[in-house]
C-alpha cells in the first residue's frame, strides 16, 4: 500500500512543482501533507508539510487547522503560540488577523496560563476588527468571570455596546459554563468564524 501511495505522492509533488496559482499550491501541499499524517502515519514529516501550505497563503484554511489540531494533541503549545503569531504577521486582511489573535489570546489563557497578555490581545483583536464577535464575546465573558476585572454590570453594558443583548448574552454562556465546558472554550470557533453568541 505504502508503494501506490508514494506513487501518488510523486505526481503531486510534480504538481505542485508545476502549479502557478498559489491557493491551487497550497491546497496540493496541504493533500500532500493529509496522505502523509493519515496514510503514512508519519507525523513529523506531516506537520512540516502542513506549515509549508500555510506559508502559501492565508486563504487556504485547513493547512492551519491541521497544524493546530496536531499541536493541541501533543500539547505543544510554544509551537502552536509560534505559528499564531507568524499568521498574525503575515495577515492579508484584518479580519484574519482577529480572528488569528482571539485563538492566540484562548491558547495563551487556557495552554499557558498568560491571562493577563491573553487579555491585551483580546482587547488589540477588537480593535482590529470591532466586527469580530468572537473576540467580543470572549473578552466581555472572560472579564465578567474574573473577579479583578470589570463586573457584571459593566460587563453587560460591555456587550450591549458592541452588539450583544448583554444579559442574555452572559446568562446563555453561564449556563453553559454550569453544563460543564471550559470557559476558555467558550467563543472559540475555526481561525476565521464570525460565529454569534
Amino acid at each position: 500500500v505504502n508503494v501506490s501511495v508514494r506513487s501518488h505522492l510523486r505526481v503531486l509533488q510534480t504538481e505542485l512543482e508545476t502549479e502557478a496559482d498559489t491557493i491551487r499550491k497550497a491546497a496540493l501541499q496541504y493533500e500532500i501533507a493529509s496522505i502523509t499524517e493519515h496514510q503514512l502515519r508519519a507525523e513529523t514529516e506531516a506537520v512540516e508539510y502542513y506549515l509549508a501550505a500555510c506559508s502559501l497563503t492565508d486563504k487556504f484554511r485547513p493547512p492551519l487547522l491541521s497544524v493546530m489540531r496536531i499541536f493541541e494533541t501533543q500539547r505543544a503549545s510554544d509551537r502552536l503560540e509560534q505559528i499564531y503569531r507568524e499568521q498574525i504577521r503575515n495577515a492579508s486582511n484584518h479580519q484574519h488577523k482577529a480572528s488569528i489573535t482571539v485563538q492566540l489570546a484562548i491558547l495563551l489563557a487556557d495552554g499557558l496560563g498568560r491571562s493577563d497578555e491573553a487579555l491585551q490581545l483580546l482587547q488589540q483583536a477588537y480593535e482590529i476588527d470591532p466586527g469580530n464577535r468572537i473576540a467580543v464575546s470572549t473578552y466581555s465573558f472572560w472579564q465578567f468571570h474574573n473577579k479583578d476585572l470589570r463586573s457584571i454590570e459593566t460587563c453587560i453594558d460591555l456587550a450591549a455596546q458592541m452588539g450583544f443583548d448583554g444579559v442574555e448574552f452572559l446568562q446563555g454562556r453561564e449556563q453553559r459554563v454550569v453544563g460543564g465546558r471550559n470557559p476558555a472554550e467558550l467563543g472559540c470557533g475555526h481561525p476565521g468564524g464570525g460565529g454569534r453568541s
